[in-house]
């Protein structure tokens, strides 16, 4: 009985081994077939080590291997991206917000404000210039980096590299290919390779302003010699979506999967674009009350991703009827408008609300108004009642649009 527990155990041990290896030898095949992809050196490693891919991309250093953290009875693995730039001699250092960092801030702990409430609640930004770090941090590059947190919470930036770690040994081709793009596309505009930034920045702040098809346009232009820069490409994705231009967007979402391959916003925004319209069901007076109640917490305060958000408002809220209270931020008269059409009307934006995100902590939330020409003069830092149909999102700028609108000014 003995000598069949043993021989048992020995075919056991062999079986996980055998697994093992193969497992291994799956993943070394899949490191070296990104590295061919990437233009990257592999280095298979021994029997006893794993592969690492290494080398040059442009003006950056980029470097993936393993390493281990843990003791011995609870080791875990992780997959490390480093990409390396030239000295940024900012002094500068990221590292994500924790329940510990805001009480080492109470206490006198270095933690830069940039004046983005979203950025500011999601990174702990230390600097031996904090004045030229805040001038550096355009919203182009700010909006790089919270992309890159989205997708991956361990990272850390500093003047010399950006370093991600994703658990385990990644055993997926296209992951390492796409994954090592996005980072490389983060130290690209940290180091401005290409001078886009201040378009960039220019163009997200006039989005920010409630000029979404503009902004659209504007990138889209703005992309469009520079196929490397699939930051860019991807918010070319999401603002043509977003501005309601699908058709544009599915093209561009298929072109950039062929460089970011099975990347989840790409095919997100992909699936979203290429699905046919369906108008939503109309929902009960109950159903519909409860969901107005809810609707910026379930717009804006989860870490879905942006496709996912627009889906969702297509589906629950777009064509519905709201009334909400606010301040003014801006107003213009327009004659024809890119998001409302054909003039002549007023398009105002009224800030409605401000709730905690799960990601990024606290935000404002604005309503881009259509308003017709003739109506109450509005200024900045008016309180109002506006009122109006629900017509688009920009879950990016948590701007959420409205047609057919009215405003009224609110004494005191």
């Amino acid at each position: 009985m003995t000598v069949v527990i043993i021989l048992a155990v020995i075919v056991l041990g062999v079986a996980v081994v055998t697994v093992a290896v193969r497992q291994m030898e799956a993943a070394k095949q899949a490191w070296e077939r990104a590295g061919a992809t990437l233009g990257l050196a592999v280095n298979r490693g021994s029997f006893f080590t794993r592969p690492r891919i290494e080398g040059t991309m442009g003006p950056l250093r980029v470097l993936v291997d393993t390493f281990t953290e843990g003791g011995s009875n609870n080791n875990q693995t992780f997959t490390r991206y480093r990409v390396g730039y030239p000295d940024l001699g900012l002094g500068l250092e990221l590292k994500a917000q924790t329940a510990f960092s805001r009480i080492t801030r109470l206490f006198g702990a270095q933690d830069v404000e940039v004046g983005d409430a979203e950025f500011d609640d999601t990174w702990v930004v230390k600097a031996a210039d904090p004045a030229a770090v805040r001038a550096f941090l355009s919203s182009s590059r700010r909006l790089s980096l919270l992309r890159l947190f989205s997708l991956h919470r361990r990272t850390r930036v500093d003047d010399t590299e950006i370093v991600v770690a994703t658990k385990g040994l990644e055993r997926n081709k296209d992951n390492l290919v796409s994954t090592t793009r996005r980072i490389a596309a983060a130290g690209r505009r940290l180091l401005d390779e290409d001078g886009l930034v201040d378009r960039m920045s220019r163009a997200l702040d006039e989005r920010l302003g409630g000029e979404l098809a503009a902004t659209s346009q504007d990138i889209s232009t703005i992309v469009q010699p520079h196929p490397d820069d699939v930051d860019g490409r991807l918010l070319e994705v999401e603002t043509l979506a977003a501005s309601g231009r699908k058709e544009e967007a599915a093209r561009a979402a298929r072109r950039l999967a062929e460089v970011l391959p099975g990347d989840p916003e790409v095919e997100g925004w992909r699936t979203y674009a290429e699905a046919p319209e369906r108008p939503a069901p109309a929902p009960s007076p109950i159903e519909a009350e409860e969901a107005d109640a809810r609707l910026f917490e379930t717009l804006f305060s989860s870490d879905r991703l942006s496709f996912e958000t627009i889906a969702l408002f297509d589906g629950q809220y777009r064509g519905r009827p709201v009334t909400w209270s606010g301040t003014v931020r801006d107003t213009r008269s327009y004659r024809t408008d890119l998001d409302f059409g054909e003039g002549p009307g007023v398009k105002a934006v009224v800030t409605v609300a401000t709730i905690d995100h799960d990601l990024y902590g606290q935000t404002t939330i604005d309503a881009v108004i259509q308003l017709p020409p003739g109506g109450p003069e509005l200024r900045r830092g008016d309180r109002v009642n506006v009122s109006g149909t629900l017509d688009r999102v920009d879950p990016l700028m948590r701007n959420v649009y409205l047609t057919a609108g009215e405003a009224v000014t609110v004494p005191g």
